[in-house]
């Protein structure tokens, strides 16, 4: 019996599904997008549940998940940066590390930049938007190391270090 996946969705995540149809997705970059998605609402459960001393840390490590699956769904579910692409495994292992070690750095430096506005302004502050921009980009990078790694398939698998 096959599950239509669709028929388990609430309407506004139907009506997501018909949106990137109708913009050209195939099935199987849906059935992609619902690996990604899943491994993202797992990480994104056991970072919330975990207890942690550092707030501003548990907010970090969410928000480069949830850019990694924007990036995601903004390229389609593929990774077409040729240096990714053409990376060896070690390459791709130290640009992970370097990729997720930017991008904390890079939104702490976003939430530094809105606190010390003099309006506590994010978007529409120089300094937020670059970093916040930034960050954005280093994300898409991580996501797309990790996916040509293989990364991301180990973690749907359920294997952990």
């Amino acid at each position: 019996m096959s599950l239509d996946v669709r028929e388990a969705l609430a309407p506004v995540e139907q009506q997501f599904l018909i949106e990137l149809k109708n913009t050209g997705w195939t099935d199987e970059q849906l059935r992609e997008l619902g690996r990604a998605w899943g491994i993202a609402n797992k990480d994104i459960e056991a970072v919330a549940g975990a207890p942690c001393v550092d707030e501003l840390d548990r907010e970090v490590r969410i928000a480069i998940i949830a850019a990694q699956v924007s990036h995601a769904i903004n390229v389609g579910m593929r990774v077409s940066t040729p240096a990714i692409l053409s990376a060896s495994p070690e390459d791709l292992l130290e640009w992970i590390d370097y990729y997720h070690s930017e991008a904390d750095r890079l939104y702490r430096t976003a939430v530094d930049a809105q606190l010390s506005h003099p309006e506590g302004r994010a978007h529409g502050n120089p300094a937020f938007d670059e970093a916040f921009t930034q960050f954005h980009r280093i994300c898409g990078f991580l996501w797309e190391c990790n996916e040509t790694a293989g990364v991301n398939k180990l973690l749907q698998t359920g294997v952990t270090a």
